[in-house]
């Protein structure tokens, strides 16, 4: 197993899941919210460390900061084996009650891993060169590519001469194959082959339960789930393993880095959440489009908590504490203790958290023409995130610490 670290800001080594339409449209329509935003932040005064960078104190912060990750990947990976076995046991025996264990375990496994999204953005093992990003946690999936439902194209599932056998060499090989869209594993793969596609903005996807016991694709469809459930597993505990204490890996490299190089990673990854990931490409693109193919969780209507999640991703990264499904850090040594004005920043991030908490759900709802308090709470939300990555990285700046926080 191979852990690089890069003491350089990630540039390009980290890819973003988009629609090629909407990435044009959404840097018309962000520079002037990180204007606007810059404007209001001008008025703050400069901020200035509270502690010397090169500090035994300031040490701690990259200990503690590595605990949460660890505790994070470690609840991540406890609810994905729980979604394994609720999908082994629904497939084993398919029942209404099964399929709706399935989904529920789902759904609890996105809440860590929402929230382990702030240790991106640095070419740490999540997404270095042999990091499994973009194999957990791809988006938006053109559903087609799995499985058409049409004679004029067949996708994995139909196409039964090409893909003969389905294992997870294959999948992997084919996801994002030609395509960002072209997904065949992760979170969302899951997520289609449990809900189905999403024909209604009032409710979620409707799969069917004859679609796993009758029928020529039956088998294939219980097969992919199989297949791609436990391959999320896998992809998982390869980033405990990149976390663990006490080991040679990643997180011993980390630990021994030089602070600033450290801490401008860590920086980075809730300034690059916050402001590119989530504003931008999460919340504005569906915004401006108005298409729920374009939110993130689109088969479960599962979007708010995803918002949600990642927002307390940053909270939990700057404030130094996590309290997960199964796993929690206390409260110790954050990024916050290197700022002056750490507790103006702290109120920023809340306030998005908050926000984000407020959203009603479903999204695909919230996002309609029709729906202009709907569309104004989902763009509260973006602006203060907007604010939060423009504070994050002018106090990073301040002290000497340079992040990117747009691409």
């Amino acid at each position: 197993m191979r852990y690089v670290i890069n003491s350089e800001v990630m540039k390009k080594t980290y890819s973003f899941h988009k629609r090629a339409h909407t990435r044009a449209l959404i840097f018309l329509v962000i520079p002037s919210l990180f204007a606007l935003s810059c404007n209001r932040q001008s008025e703050v005064n400069a901020p200035s460390s509270v502690l010397k960078i090169e500090s035994d104190e300031a040490s701690m912060i990259k200990h503690h900061y590595a605990k949460i990750v660890y505790a994070n990947y470690q609840d991540s990976l406890k609810t994905a084996v729980e979604l394994e076995v609720a999908i082994d046991k629904f497939l084993k025996a398919p029942t209404e009650i099964a399929l709706g264990e399935a989904k529920s375990a789902w759904l609890q496994s996105r809440k860590p891993y929402g929230e382990s999204e702030s240790y991106r953005f640095y070419a740490g093992p999540i997404d270095d060169d042999n990091g499994p990003e973009g194999l957990l946690n791809a988006w938006p999936l053109d559903e087609s590519y799995i499985e058409s439902g049409n004679s004029a194209f067949k996708g994995i599932l139909e196409d039964k001469e090409k893909y003969s056998k389905l294992t997870e060499e294959l999948l992997i090989s084919l996801n994002e194959k030609e395509g960002e869209e072209n997904i065949s594993t992760g979170y969302h793969a899951i997520e289609f082959m449990l809900w189905g596609v999403d024909e209604s903005a009032e409710t979620a996807g409707q799969r069917l339960l004859t679609d796993f016991t009758d029928g020529p694709l039956a088998q294939r469809r219980a097969d992919f789930l199989k297949i791609v459930a436990h391959k999320l597993v896998k992809d998982l505990e390869y980033l405990v393993l990149a976390w663990q204490p006490n080991s040679d890996n990643y997180r011993k490299s980390f630990e021994a880095l030089d602070n600033k190089v450290a801490f401008r990673n860590i920086l980075n990854g809730i300034g690059m959440l916050s402001g590119f990931e989530l504003a931008r490409e999460r919340i504005d693109v569906p915004l401006n489009t108005k298409s729920q193919e374009d939110e993130h969780s689109c088969f479960s209507d599962n979007t708010h908590n995803d918002i949600l999640h990642n927002a307390v991703a940053v909270r939990n990264v700057f404030e130094g504490e996590y309290n997960g499904v199964y796993y929690s850090v206390e409260k110790g040594a954050s990024v916050k203790m290197l700022f002056s004005n750490g507790a103006e920043i702290s109120k920023v991030i809340q306030k998005s958290v908050d926000q984000a908490k407020n959203l009603k759900a479903p999204f695909d709802q919230l996002i309609l023409e029709s729906n202009p308090e709907g569309r104004k709470s989902v763009q509260d939300v973006m602006e203060t995130l907007v604010s939060e990555a423009k504070l994050i990285s002018k106090s990073a700046s301040a002290i000497g610490v340079a992040i990117n926080i747009e691409e």
